[in-house]
């Protein structure tokens, strides 16, 4: 396979992944605008989550689920009330796991959330990506080092 045949059939890899993500995000977004006019309707008030030890300030992205907390994840982008990294659930959708799946694996994350941590990486995708990419290359770099130690003798 050429260079220009791996890179198409990356590139395919990639917008069958931005699609389901797409369609992950479209099939639920009714449901999350129905319980949110619920709540509205209902005058309901949703809590902010109990301020980490340290009070570390929150800070607030362009998606009301998804914030950021300085010492948590390096700062990455994570849900609101789980704390779930944006780049762990979509590295779950890349692997091609399903909402049920991802759910059964992080039980205490609401679809909702799901929803606008893959809207987010719609919105910011070279960001996450970024992550993402940082992620593989530091396996790489430990997988290298493991090859090297056995190679040298070294237990690992």
């Amino acid at each position: 396979m050429t260079e220009m045949e791996q890179i198409l059939q990356r590139l395919t890899s990639l917008e069958r992944s931005v699609k389901t993500l797409q369609d992950m995000v479209s099939a639920t977004q009714n449901k999350v605008w129905q319980v949110e006019h619920a709540l509205r309707e209902k005058k309901v008030e949703l809590a902010e989550p109990a301020a980490m030890e340290s009070d570390q300030a929150i800070i607030d992205t362009d998606h009301p689920l998804i914030i950021r907390i300085e010492t948590l994840h390096g700062g990455e982008p994570v849900t609101r009330y789980s704390r779930i990294s944006v780049r762990i659930l979509v590295g779950c959708i890349k692997l091609g796991q399903t909402q049920a799946e991802i759910q059964e694996g992080y039980p205490h994350l609401s679809v909702a959330e799901l929803c606008d941590a893959l809207s987010y990486y719609i919105r910011h995708q070279a960001e996450i990506d970024g992550y993402l990419a940082a992620d593989e290359a530091a396996h790489t770099l430990e997988l290298s080092r493991i090859a090297e130690r056995k190679k040298t003798g070294y237990k690992t």
